[in-house]
């Protein structure tokens, strides 16, 4: 079981995992997410600084809750949260961030550039601005994906789909 050295159990986790009712965080709830995501994570808070939870309805930056509240067995996260049957957020293999010190392209660039130094990152979300700021915010993922050309993560837009690595490098965001 991975430990992250530089997050807490509120930055990643929502309200009713991060702060029970005891007042204590079970340390066990660090296997709700994949190994690989952590230890990405560590590295790229090492890397380029601070990163907060994402904005827009949902508190933490990571781990979503795979079943509702008093949901019957039936019902799972697709039900109370509006993801994309693809997400990775509910299997622990998501992190959305806002970084403090530096821009997104260029940490995103950073990824895909560092590809054995952030092996484990298989995919990246662009064009994704934060509903209230306007910001883009970094979304990276280890599904179980096969990396895109030479290695580098996948690049996705939920306006333009599939994105080549220098066609991104050379314009960005949009």
């Amino acid at each position: 079981m991975y430990i992250p050295k530089y997050f807490t159990p509120k930055e990643l986790f929502p309200p009713e995992i991060s702060i029970p009712i005891n007042g204590k965080f079970d340390p066990r709830n660090w296997r709700r997410f994949d190994e690989r995501i952590l230890m990405m994570a560590d590295q790229i808070r090492e890397d380029h600084g601070p990163m907060t939870g994402n904005e827009g309805g949902l508190t933490g930056c990571g781990f979503r809750l795979p079943i509702k509240k008093h949901a019957t067995i039936h019902q799972t996260c697709w039900d109370h949260y509006d993801f994309d049957t693809l997400s990775q957020h509910p299997f622990g293999r998501a992190i959305d961030g806002h970084p403090k010190e530096k821009d997104v392209f260029s940490i995103r660039k950073s990824i895909i550039l560092n590809r054995f130094k952030y092996l484990h990152i298989h995919f990246l979300e662009i064009d994704i601005f934060g509903k209230n700021s306007g910001k883009p915010w970094l979304h990276f993922d280890c599904r179980n994906f096969t990396r895109g050309t030479n290695g580098a993560p996948q690049l996705w837009s939920p306006k333009r789909g599939f994105v080549s690595v220098d066609e991104y490098l050379q314009w960005g965001d949009k």
